[in-house]
């Protein structure tokens, strides 16, 4: 029996109603909503029409009457929608006992990274409880959307809610800031939660502004931290070799993950398991690349060069802002546009007389002939960093070449 067998959706209206969308304000994309019994499915509705979702009902409910332009779809069984669409959805909310919505979730569950927003509640709406994926899945903020609509209580049992202290995950989500690694975070939000300072390295100033009501709790560091401390550290340069042994593999775990081919990021990958740094490290997207390329040039040797040029320069992968190149390479079969697909980064491309308007310190009238600019990868990547200077100068491989630039601030 497949999926559409098992589940029977429709609306019940072509009409257009305020609830269609999320109008209410609630910051998840997609929400699902679940109901056993008919009381709790007449909640169940009433939430999906305030904060836009779908719900999924029994089957022996199918004939109720919903809110107009409200999808619905019926099950046999709870666990079916629950299994078969659990990641389908950005947030879940379930109107059942705690106790039955945890077994039916618990073996769906893979990573906090990832895992979508779990939220579950009686049917009287009293207390609306966050579940999973409180911080970063926004489990937390959908349990007051949610108790908003129902008149009820939120129930919110994290630590650092519960301190009214930051939580770095949700803070640096917010500014942009990407952590490939929350390993070291369980420990930082205990002694947050605790009221024990926690050391931050930020020379560049990305987090410390939002934390400024809570200074009290973060002492600045003017070095990179020891590994063997709990810190944070907020940097698109890699930490020193010499305190951080395993940082210049470990950032090239993006590009394994992309490609999956590179022996660099296998490398990465093995040393990253057996890192032990309690560090959480925040990258700033900071950093545009340019690129240059012959049109037969392979996306993974582009790649390679790409992740030479940055650890080379101890500059992590993980800052990466923006890819550009010249509009003649910017056709989506050719290396620069895949690499771009692959990595989820914007590529922009500029003309050569674009390109030959910034200058750079490795033109080339070989490269002015066949192109019709002097210089590609510099002058793509000042262009993209908003004429942000030079990191990395020009690099070359067998078909390609790279260079790194610092996005200006101004």
């Amino acid at each position: 029996m497949n999926n559409d067998e098992k589940h029977q959706t429709k609306r019940s209206s072509p009409a257009l109603s305020s609830a269609e969308g999320k109008s209410s304000g609630a910051s998840l994309r997609r929400l699902a909503v679940y109901a056993l019994t008919a009381p709790g499915a007449e909640l169940a509705a009433k939430i999906a029409a305030a904060l836009g979702g779908t719900v999924f009902l029994p089957k022996r409910l199918e004939n109720m009457d919903l809110p107009p332009g409200l999808e619905a779809s019926f099950f046999d069984k709870l666990a079916e929608p629950l299994s078969s669409r659990f990641n389908d959805f950005d947030g879940h909310v379930v109107v059942a006992a705690t106790g039955l919505t945890v077994r039916l979730i618990g073996p769906l569950l893979r990573d906090k990274k990832t895992d979508p927003a779990v939220v579950a509640l009686g049917q009287d709406g009293r207390f609306v409880v966050s579940l999973l994926s409180g911080h970063l899945g926004g489990a937390d903020n959908l349990a007051r959307q949610v108790a908003l609509t129902t008149m009820g209580q939120a129930v919110i049992n994290t630590a650092t809610d519960i301190e009214k202290v930051p939580s770095l995950e949700v803070t640096a989500r917010d500014l942009g800031l990407r952590a490939p690694d929350l390993f070291p975070l369980p420990e930082i939000s205990r002694r947050l939660s605790e009221h024990d300072p926690v050391a931050v390295y930020d020379p560049g100033n990305h987090l410390l502004p939002s934390l400024r009501q809570h200074l009290n709790l973060f002492q600045t560091l003017s070095s990179p931290p020891r590994k063997d401390k709990p810190a944070v550290s907020v940097d698109y340069r890699l930490t020193p070799p010499e305190t951080y042994a395993a940082s210049a593999a470990r950032q090239s775990v993006l590009g394994q993950s992309v490609l999956g081919q590179t022996e660099m990021g296998a490398n990465a990958r093995s040393l990253g398991q057996g890192d032990d740094s309690k560090v959480l490290h925040l990258y700033p997207p900071v950093l545009a690349a340019g690129l240059g390329c012959h049109r037969d040039c392979p996306a993974e040797d582009l790649l390679a060069l790409l992740e030479e040029s940055l650890i080379s320069s101890n500059l992590s992968i993980h800052s990466l802002a923006v890819l550009a190149t010249v509009v003649s390479r910017g056709d989506p079969q050719l290396a620069p546009s895949v690499l771009a697909r692959r990595l989820s980064l914007p590529l922009l491309t500029y003309s050569p007389d674009q390109l030959d308007s910034v200058q750079t310190p490795n033109p080339s009238e070989t490269v002015r002939r066949r192109i019709g600019a002097a210089s590609v990868c510099e002058a793509a990547a000042r262009l993209a960093a908003r004429l942000g200077p030079l990191l990395v100068d020009k690099r070359k491989g067998e078909k390609s070449t790279c260079a790194i630039a610092l996005i200006s601030s101004s």
